[in-house]
């Protein structure tokens, strides 16, 4: 069992996620209902209290969540945390599915081989990320 790295997280950009303020993704989705069209209500976590941080990619269009097991998953797995990216980019068209990607963690290593790998940090953080990358 491990406790999540909470200081790095929120230095790298991420928010504590709080059921009073849910999440809102870019400028123009949020997690109410809308009178027309596809909506993220079925997939979103609104008031859902396993969720502990999350970080939207504005300009890539993705959200990525720290979500806990709930007791029924941890009895499956192993691990207590996944961690989740909700892929946005063609939300408002009629054919607009969420693209999902669940992996399970561990460790708060593979954390941040998850948030190097996908680059869900601030601005600082991903040029570091690239200039390592191009030194590799």
């Amino acid at each position: 069992m491990f406790e999540i790295n909470k200081y790095m997280l929120t230095k790298m950009g991420w928010v504590t996620y709080s059921q009073s303020r849910g999440i809102r993704l870019g400028n123009s989705i949020t997690f109410t209902k809308p009178t027309k069209g596809p909506f993220l209500e079925s997939v979103v976590f609104e008031d859902d209290p396993l969720v502990r941080f999350f970080f939207d990619d504005k300009e890539k269009k993705v959200c990525y969540v720290i979500k806990e097991f709930s007791d029924k998953e941890k009895q499956k797995s192993k691990n207590l945390y996944k961690f989740v990216s909700l892929d946005y980019t063609e939300y408002g068209s009629d054919s607009w599915k969420p693209k999902i990607q669940v992996d399970e963690i561990s460790s708060n290593e593979e954390i941040w081989k998850l948030i190097i790998e996908n680059e869900a940090c601030g601005e600082n953080y991903q040029r570091n990320f690239r200039l390592n990358k191009l030194l590799k």
